[in-house]
């Protein structure tokens, strides 16, 4: 989010417009939009948390949401992205095959609904059910698709994330 969270005047501005204009900031906290402005609605923009307390508002929300912030953690595929692209035949056809083997058509519906294996209350043996569709997936070529996914993350994160 960089710094639309860090820095609040520029929250403020994206959700409310320009200060003193559009609206007023008071010493208790609370902003109150002048008559005909504008507001992006904070929690459409995903700026609630990190722009001044509209009335009604949590006016302590910002504090606790940088409380939040400082216990989060950073994961080291935070920004890794697979090239897909060579691989968009495969992916159908194991996106096919994954539909065969988790979905049934329910007449009733009209439309497929989870069998078994995504819900946990198949007829048959979860397990063996499991085991032939991931034979399946080899056979498509999953595996290779694993590898080159986990070689561009290699390569990906020998540039980019050289620290971790």
């Amino acid at each position: 989010m960089g710094n639309r969270s860090t820095d609040h005047d520029l929250a403020d501005a994206l959700v409310y417009g320009a200060k003193g204009t559009d609206y007023q900031l008071f010493d208790d906290g609370i902003v109150q939009l002048k008559e005909n402005s504008f507001t992006s609605l904070s929690w459409f923009t995903g700026l609630y948390n990190f722009c001044s307390a509209a009335p009604g508002e949590d006016v302590d929300k910002q504090r606790k949401a940088e409380q939040r912030r400082e216990k989060t953690q950073s994961f080291e595929l935070t920004g890794f992205h697979f090239a897909s692209k060579e691989w968009k035949d495969e992916i159908d056809t194991m996106a096919s095959i994954i539909q065969e083997h988790t979905l049934v058509l329910n007449p009733s519906l009209n439309s497929y609904v989870p069998n078994g294996i995504l819900s946990g209350r198949s007829e048959n043996d979860s397990l063996t059910e499991i085991t032939v569709l991931a034979e399946v997936l080899k056979t498509a070529g999953i595996e290779g698709m694993i590898e080159d996914a986990n070689r561009q993350y290699e390569d990906w994160k020998a540039l980019y994330n050289p620290a971790r």
